[in-house]
């Protein structure tokens, strides 16, 4: 999948993906290949039943209604991934980056996630509201356009407490095997 970071929506969020990047040869797993995989070119994917890439994402998972996480189908995972981190971010949010879901430490398979699903609490990071919880979409007055963007590690992080996730981009630091993106856009409907 394509990146489909726009230069609008390109800054903290590009900051973040730069810096997971920045290490990708120190690759310690002996099991994975020599080549490591550059972001986006591997066959890995995220896509959500419930919107189209950079297409609308539905009232449903936002504050305007049900505020339930998307459905969304992870393919494509390397046989040699060790755990799977996914980041639902908003880099348009004022004053800065705002994470909406922070999971970490997923199992490395190919999965569906359901709509609203209950993900394992030994999963979840801590959002930028500071809970573990999904973040219902909820853009001031303009659209915004939402990442959700999934790594595929070649480790499982350790962490005594439910990491942030700027302490998850710097446990990822060389471990990343490959990513991908899917991108959504939501604006609240005026009264």
């Amino acid at each position: 999948m394509k990146p489909s970071l726009t230069l609008g929506t390109v800054a903290a969020l590009s900051l973040l993906l730069l810096s997971c990047q920045a290490d990708l040869t120190k690759n310690t797993d002996s099991s994975a290949p020599s080549v490591v995989l550059a972001p986006n070119t591997s066959s890995l994917t995220l896509t959500s039943s419930a919107f189209e890439p950079n297409g609308s994402i539905p009232a449903a998972y936002s504050c305007d209604g049900a505020g339930v996480s998307p459905p969304l189908a992870i393919r494509g995972v390397p046989t040699y991934a060790k755990s799977l981190v996914l980041f639902i971010a908003d880099p348009s949010a004022s004053p800065s980056l705002f994470f909406h879901w922070v999971l970490w430490n997923m199992v490395p398979q190919d999965q569906d996630l359901p709509e609203g699903v209950s993900v394992d609490v030994s999963q979840l990071g801590a959002t930028s509201a500071g809970n573990g919880t999904y973040v219902p979409l909820c853009p001031e007055n303009t659209a915004h356009m939402y990442h959700f963007v999934l790594f595929a590690l070649d480790t499982r992080l350790q962490f005594d407490t439910p990491p942030t996730a700027p302490q998850l981009q710097d446990a990822m630091q060389g471990h990343i095997i490959t990513q991908t993106e899917l991108a959504g856009s939501y604006k609240r409907a005026t009264p």
